[in-house]
């Protein structure tokens, strides 16, 4: 299976996209990628030189960031509305609550889509560069078919939580559908609903404006999914890539001095090449730290502080809210816990690896070298005291996305949501 398959098929927006690119990933058909759901475009290559170029191939990208920057408008117009007494409703801060957590979401969902933009031809050198890696070290469609092992699992877990996001905004989508249904059987009359209250300056119920509206809506809600859970897959990826690279560069090194019979035939010219060969692996690995950070760094900082209060309001809402509100926010919930947990599990894989590089370099059997080789036994020492220095990877600066910091978002979000219950429940 080609390098691209891994890179650019599975940064899908939707359960469609992800069945379609795998299907496409097996058949060898580079030119599909997502862009004709919801306008993300193949993060493989970069933006076209000339402006024109640029606006009529992100067309769609553009047209669904101005669609979610209105979704995000209009709901902070609904709160700000509630707020100053100008709308009225019954559960006001049960209200609050739901616009709290789909505002926020949203707005995470707007931020990974500008930083998926800004950070374009960035992020296309990172995948060009970790591709030419890749051929370099698989040379055959054997060696290929091998490694894509390592990032088979990643790719069904990408798969499994892009559903698990669909099936959560198919159920904020689609479930008034089934309320409206029952209230008719029950009452005999229709009460139209839309999925997320949003302003709008005119009578959204009324007329035709009613069904243009919900299927903007339905579209809007797809679009976060595809925004969230499409930049959770390029970095999952790109972690797990580096993870693969690192763990091929262990076994390199505990390899290093093979095993002589006689150890004064053994050519320390040899090992001496092959070492530094290694070690400028382990630099070009350690380049894409930076790169990673960069990328991803502010994005998932907002992301996890975000993530902490969304909780917070769901948790509140899963305890005080109707039935059909509690199913949508109980997989709203599993959402939130299933994007924050994977990025931090990714993250801590790619320490964990980079912590094994220094045990793998004092297994290599230097002990076989030949004698009087001072400047291998220095070069290694160097390699094990850079290995003691891990790979990772930050939350602007201020949080290192390893599980630690998974439990500390839950534990910020469990503090929050006792203090509102405390509050006013």
């Amino acid at each position: 299976m080609e390098y691209r398959s891994y890179f650019v098929y599975f940064f899908g927006s939707c359960v469609i996209s992800q069945i379609r690119c795998l299907l496409c990933a097996r058949f060898h058909q580079p030119k599909f990628h997502c862009r004709i759901l919801i306008g993300i475009p193949c993060c493989f290559d970069p933006y076209p030189a000339s402006l024109r170029k640029k606006l009529w191939t992100n067309a769609g990208f553009i047209t669904s960031y101005l669609i979610l920057s209105y979704c995000v408008f209009g709901q902070l117009v609904n709160v700000v509305l509630l707020l100053i007494g100008h709308r009225k409703t019954n559960g006001a801060i049960e209200e609050i609550a739901t616009q709290a957590a789909c505002t926020g979401y949203c707005i995470i969902g707007l931020i990974k889509m500008y930083g998926l933009a800004y950070h374009r031809n960035q992020l296309a050198s990172t995948i060009n560069d970790c591709g030419d890696m890749w051929r370099d070290q698989f040379n055959s469609l054997t060696d290929r078919l091998n490694g894509g092992k390592f990032f088979r699992p990643t790719v069904t877990i990408m798969t499994l939580a892009a559903i698990n996001c669909i099936v959560m905004v198919s159920a904020f989508n689609f479930i008034p559908v089934a309320e409206m249904i029952f209230n008719r059987w029950q009452t005999g009359e229709w009460h139209r609903q839309l999925p997320y209250v949003i302003w709008y300056p005119f009578d959204k119920f009324g007329g035709w404006w009613y069904y243009l509206v919900y299927v903007f809506e339905i579209y809007g809600g797809y679009v976060v999914a595809g925004s969230n859970v499409g930049i959770d897959c390029i970095f999952c990826l790109l972690c797990a890539h580096l993870s693969m690279q690192l763990k091929l560069l262990e076994t390199a090194l505990e390899e290093l001095v093979e095993p002589q019979k006689d150890a004064l035939v053994m050519s320390s010219k040899n090992i001496d090449e092959k070492l530094q060969k290694l070690i400028r692996r382990h630099q070009n690995v350690l380049s894409y730290q930076n790169t990673i950070n960069a990328v991803f760094g502010l994005t998932f900082f907002l992301n996890l502080v975000a993530d902490s209060v969304i909780m917070c309001a769901v948790g509140f809402l899963i305890i005080t809210a109707n039935y059909y509100v509690v199913i949508k926010m109980t997989l709203f919930m599993g959402v939130c816990l299933v994007e924050i947990f994977f990025v931090c599990y990714y993250g801590n894989e790619v320490m964990e690896h980079s912590l094994q590089l220094a045990t793998a370099a004092y297994n290599c059997k230097w002990y076989q070298q030949i004698y009087g080789n001072t400047k291998f036994g220095k070069k290694l020492i160097l390699v094990i005291l850079r290995a003691q220095h891990p790979i990772i990877l930050m939350a602007w600066k201020f949080w290192p996305i390893t599980i630690n910091t998974f439990g500390m978002v839950l534990n910020a979000s469990w503090s929050y949501f006792t203090l509102l219950r405390t509050i006013i429940v």
